[in-house]
C-alpha cells in the first residue's frame, strides 16, 4: 500500500467573481494552492493579499479562507492525504500555511495533469504513479524555493538563475552550434561580462570551460559507441578544427581521439 494519495485536484480551474472557500478547520488533507490571480487569503500571519504565481501548502487542520480580488479566482489546487503525506512535507522542508513565492511555477501544470490522468483512467500500479508525482511536486516546489547550492543571493541574481538554467541544458542539448559568451549571454538578454560572473556562481564553472567540457565528453561517448569517425565527431561535437579538437582531446582526456576510439 502506497502511503500517498489524492483525494481530488484538477488545473486552471476557474471561479466565479466573490468566490470563497472558508473552511475554519482545515480540510483533513494537506491542500497546495498555486494562484493564477491575485487573492485574499488566510495564512499563519493573518489575512493577506498574494500576487500571481504565489502558492501556499494548507495543513490539514488549518483554517482555509481564501477568495479572488476583483478578476475572480484562478488557481491549481491538490489535495493530497495518506500515512507518508506528513513525512513527505518534512522531507522537502515546505512550509505550511504561509505564502511562498516560487521562482518558477511551470511544472505545476504538467504534473497536476499526469496524476488526474492517473485518476481518470484507472491503469496499472496507479497509486504508485500518482505517489511518484506528488513526489515529484513537492521536489519541484522545494528546487523552486531554495537557492543553488545554499548560496547567498541577492534578489536581482535570483531572478537571473531559471533563465541561465534553462540556456545551460540547451547549450549542452546543441553543443554543434558554434556558441561563444557573446551569444550565450544575447540569449540570456546580459550583457558577456554580466553573464559571465552569473553563469560561475551559479554552476562554479566559466561558460567556455562548461562549454569544452560538455563537448569533450560527447565527443568520448561518439567515439566509444560508434564507428564515426574522428573528424566527423569533431564537428558535431561543435569543434570546426579536427586538429584543435585533437590537441585538447589528448591533453584533457590523455591519449588522442584515435586511440580512445580503438577501446
Amino acid at each position: 500500500m502506497v502511503g500517498i494519495q489524492v483525494p481530488r485536484l484538477n488545473v486552471n480551474t476557474p471561479h466565479k467573481l466573490r468566490f470563497t472557500v472558508d473552511r475554519p478547520e482545515g480540510s483533513g488533507d494537506y491542500l497546495l494552492l498555486h494562484f493564477h490571480t491575485p487573492v485574499e487569503i488566510h495564512t499563519q500571519e493573518g489575512m493577506v493579499r498574494s500576487q500571481p504565481d504565489d502558492c501556499i501548502l494548507y495543513a490539514p487542520t488549518f483554517r482555509q479562507w481564501y477568495r479572488g480580488i476583483g478578476v475572480g479566482l484562478r488557481d491549481d489546487w491538490m489535495h493530497v492525504t495518506g500515512t507518508d503525506a506528513p513525512a513527505l512535507v518534512e522531507f522537502y522542508d515546505l512550509p505550511t500555511n504561509v505564502l511562498m513565492r516560487p521562482r518558477d511555477t511551470r511544472f505545476f501544470a504538467p504534473l497536476y495533469r499526469d496524476i488526474r490522468r492517473e485518476l481518470l483512467l484507472e491503469l496499472p500500479f496507479r497509486e504508485e504513479a500518482i505517489a511518484g508525482r506528488v513526489a515529484e511536486v513537492f521536489r519541484e516546489l522545494a528546487r523552486q524555493l531554495a537557492p543553488p547550492s545554499g548560496q547567498e543571493m541577492t534578489s536581482a541574481e535570483m531572478g537571473h538563475l531559471d533563465a541561465l538554467r534553462d540556456l545551460r541544458l540547451h547549450v549542452h542539448d546543441h553543443l554543434g552550434h558554434p556558441w561563444t559568451v557573446e551569444k550565450m549571454a544575447h540569449r540570456a538578454h546580459l550583457s558577456a561580462s554580466r553573464f559571465a560572473v552569473l553563469y560561475r556562481k551559479f554552476f562554479g564553472v566559466s561558460p567556455v570551460e562548461d562549454l569544452i567540457r560538455a563537448r569533450l565528453e560527447q565527443a568520448q561517448w561518439l567515439l566509444r559507441t560508434t564507428n564515426l569517425r574522428v573528424a566527423d565527431v569533431a564537428y558535431q561535437c561543435g569543434f570546426t578544427n579536427v586538429y584543435h579538437f585533437s590537441r585538447i582531446f589528448h591533453r584533457r582526456v590523455g591519449k588522442p581521439p584515435s586511440a580512445w576510439a580503438k577501446r
